[in-house]
């Protein structure tokens, strides 16, 4: 294995060393687990802060050409938590990335952002019922915002968004943000582009129409969109059925 690749956000760039022992620590099971699974996350005592590593799943030899040509997911997701910041947009307090490499290929990356104790919105838009329509609502304007300041999200669904009551309504968190796209002032997203993003949410319910609503008029747009957002939600949701008939036939 060749050097360890690494940034940290300004404020940490003294936990260096403690940050490139990050690959071992893991390897030797230290932290507090918190998932585990595709990615593991582990917590870990930080000058003061409780930080939350991702290790992403080790890339395959495919993965690893191809991160000679594109960025890997950790460097991603620091690089994307600053750009959300200087937005106005809240993620956890990006800390940091290390990247293991061989021959200049990425086979192991982890991010470090700090802990946050907010709470997916899948909790008061989808288990709770009835819904919570303050919450849809004002989740609503948050991806309006979100849009017109020229940033998707390209996994929004209810677990990657977190939010805490506030005076004014609801707050709102990013995470997982290694999937984005930024747009420029000078092509801003389309329509479709803006409703293909709403697609993610796993379900198709009077919740889910209240909230394609509020979206709708909190854009300024008419409200008689909402047929054609249906419509792409409908068209998004046949073809994920539809590949996952085909994963299923495969696995047979």
């Amino acid at each position: 294995m060749g050097p360890l690749h690494y940034e940290l956000s300004t404020g940490f760039a003294d936990r260096a060393q403690q940050f490139l022992s990050l690959p071992q620590q893991f390897e030797e099971g230290k932290g507090m687990l918190i998932f585990k699974g595709r990615n593991e996350i582990r917590c870990f005592a930080m000058k003061g802060r409780n930080v939350v590593v991702k290790r992403f799943k080790a890339n395959n030899r495919y993965k690893q050409w191809l991160s000679l040509f594109s960025m890997g997911k950790a460097k991603k997701s620091f690089l994307n938590g600053k750009k959300l910041s200087k937005l106005g947009i809240n993620t956890p307090l990006p800390i940091g990335y290390v990247e293991m490499r061989r021959y200049g290929m990425v086979v192991q990356d982890y991010y470090a952002c700090e802990l946050t104790d907010w709470q997916p919105i899948v909790l008061g838009l989808i288990v709770q019922q009835p819904y919570d329509k303050l919450l849809a609502s004002s989740f609503a304007r948050f991806v309006a915002m979100l849009h017109e300041k020229g940033v998707l999200h390209k996994d929004l669904n209810s677990t990657n968004v977190l939010y805490r009551r506030s005076e004014s309504g609801y707050d709102f968190q990013l995470i997982d943000i290694n999937r984005m796209r930024f747009a420029t002032e000078n092509t801003p997203f389309s329509e479709k582009e803006c409703f293909q993003n709403l697609t993610l949410f796993s379900n198709n319910d009077d919740m889910f129409h209240y909230f394609l609503c509020k979206y709708i008029e909190s854009r300024g747009w008419s409200q008689a969109l909402l047929e054609k957002a249906l419509d792409i939600k409908a068209a998004h949701d046949k073809h994920w059925e539809y590949k996952q008939m085909l994963k299923r036939k495969y696995k047979r």
